[in-house]
């Protein structure tokens, strides 16, 4: 543990003002986590319920296997995707000038 230096004198640091009373306090321990590291250590230990699972479809890979038919989005052998919603929109209007 390190100690705050004496003063040449011997008194605490910053106690040579008159009349200033000093303390020193220790604040919380912040705390630095290695993510991969701390997966793996809990998972060795089958500690599961600190390991937050989060899933999310991969639209850009499922995007490139359906189509737009119509008002739906549907699979090559034409089932319907469930929770895609196709929609319009407006023209989009250009004008070019040289």
């Amino acid at each position: 543990m390190k100690k705050l230096a004496k003063a040449q004198d011997g008194t605490a640091p910053g106690a040579l003002v008159a009349g200033w009373k000093n303390s020193v306090s220790r604040s919380a321990a912040g705390v630095r986590r290695g993510k991969e590291k701390l997966l793996a250590w809990l998972k060795e230990r089958g500690m599961t319920d600190f390991i937050e699972v989060t899933e999310n479809p991969l639209w850009g890979e499922l995007k490139k296997r359906v189509q737009v038919a119509g008002s739906y989005v549907v699979t090559a052998d034409g089932e319907i995707v469930e929770g895609v919603e196709v929609v319009q929109r407006p023209p989009v209007f250009k004008v070019a000038t040289d």
